[in-house]
């Protein structure tokens, strides 16, 4: 039997997939399941406990279901929530990533002694959602997001964080597609992806009634880690 981390696995699914005709990526599906199904199934065989962070979406219950901590803070929002209904080290995994690796992060959480967060880093860019949080993080995370919307790099500057290279996670790994997020429909196809035009339309009703729509912030420079 599998062993399962010490952590809780968060599942930020709040991504509306704007540049995908208003598919939520959620809904986009591998192998004919969809990436929600697909991102759960990963965390509940790598962690003790998983925790869903819809946005502003509404799923059927698959998980233990958190929204986000404050309004209008995208990503960084959802995982403050996740961080602040959990004890110990969080995983965040974006929902839009569809093969994530359990060996790269296997090889973060034994990077994580003496650190807040433990993230890769790959062309200079950080990766901040397939990436291990302490939940010690929440105070100084929510001291900056009540005040303004703050990128990743920005919280990731007040905590410890390890930066580890791309370069530098198992072998098996080093082409980064486990890193990989689907954004375009060019990104999907590459990915194995399937855009569901079934979604699409459910997405239009949906904004036609003045339903919210949140997407998530786009990945930031590198930032020294402290």
């Amino acid at each position: 039997m599998t062993a399962h981390l010490s952590a809780t696995g968060a599942l930020l699914a709040g991504g509306r997939g704007s540049r995908l005709g208003g598919v939520r990526k959620a809904e986009l599906a591998l192998d004919g399941t969809p990436l929600l199904d697909r991102g759960l199934a990963f965390l509940r065989g790598l962690c003790r406990r998983t925790l869903l962070l819809p946005g502003p979406h509404a799923f059927s219950a698959r998980a233990a279901t958190v929204p986000d901590a404050l309004p209008d803070r995208g990503a960084p929002g959802a995982l403050l929530a996740a961080l602040e209904a959990s004890d110990g080290w969080v995983f965040a995994l974006a929902v839009d990533m569809p093969h994530p690796s359990r060996a790269a992060a296997l090889a973060l959480w034994s990077r994580r002694r003496g650190a807040d967060a433990v993230l890769y880093a790959r062309a200079g860019r950080l990766e901040p959602l397939f990436a291990f949080y302490a939940s010690r993080c929440a105070a100084p995370f929510r001291a900056v997001l009540e005040k303004r919307g703050a990128s990743f790099v920005e919280l990731l500057g007040t905590v410890r964080a390890v930066v580890v290279p791309l370069a530098e996670a198992p072998p098996e790994c080093r082409d980064g597609r486990f890193l990989a997020s689907v954004n375009t429909p060019a990104g999907a196809r590459a990915l194995g992806v399937v855009l569901s035009t079934r979604g699409a339309a459910r997405r239009g009703r949906g904004a036609r009634r003045g339903a919210p729509s949140r997407a998530r912030p786009r990945r930031v420079p590198r930032a020294s880690p402290r």
